[in-house]
């Protein structure tokens, strides 16, 4: 399919975009860009909190698309892999600075309620303890719990998305919530 600069690609895929990158069609990437700037941005917000960081974080991820173009596997989804870039890189800056502010609710959402009845977090304890705890969840869970938990996807969705057998998302979201809830019931009976 031959496509030229400025054409409309809303009727392809992801994956036909980066492939029509892939062999210098730089309006492709501009598409790419375009579809999950926003998404990236949220992803990097709702984790560090902070816009600037957020927005370099988006940027760097788009870097790294470019850079490792030829490296994706079409047999995947776009997304998934796009998503892993943008994990990386969060990662990588988390352990230069630590976010400001968590999102507290979800992570209260994953003790249970008894375990709140006789203890009082303050808001930062729990920030340092979910600093500590988030450290523990495999990379390969993290993105899975984003997209469950942040961005309600179904499972199915997230399957569809990263391209993983559905039993292994489960699997993997629920071993990561086990581990979370296991930390932070060890903090809360110290």
């Amino acid at each position: 399919m031959d496509h030229e600069e400025g054409q409309d690609y809303s009727c392809l895929s992801d994956e036909d975009l980066l492939s029509l990158y892939q062999n210098g069609l730089e309006s492709a990437f501009t598409e790419i860009v375009n579809r999950y700037q926003y998404r990236l941005f949220r992803f990097m917000f709702n984790h560090t909190r902070n816009k600037m960081d957020s927005e370099d974080l988006v940027q760097d991820t788009f870097l790294r698309v470019s850079y490792f173009k030829l490296r994706f596997d079409p047999t995947r989804k776009f997304s998934g892999w796009v998503f892993t870039i943008a994990l990386n890189l969060l990662r990588t800056n988390s352990r230069k600075k630590m976010p400001k502010q968590i999102n507290e609710a979800y992570f209260t959402s994953l003790i249970d309620n008894e375990m709140l009845q006789d203890v009082t977090l303050h808001q930062n304890n729990l920030i340092e303890v979910v600093k500590k705890t988030i450290r523990h969840i495999p990379a390969s869970s993290a993105l899975l719990i984003y997209m469950r938990i942040m961005e309600e996807k179904s499972y199915k969705e997230i399957a569809e998305e990263t391209n993983l057998p559905l039993g292994t998302i489960k699997s993997r979201i629920s071993r990561a919530k086990v581990i979370l809830r296991r930390k932070i019931r060890g903090y809360l009976e110290n």
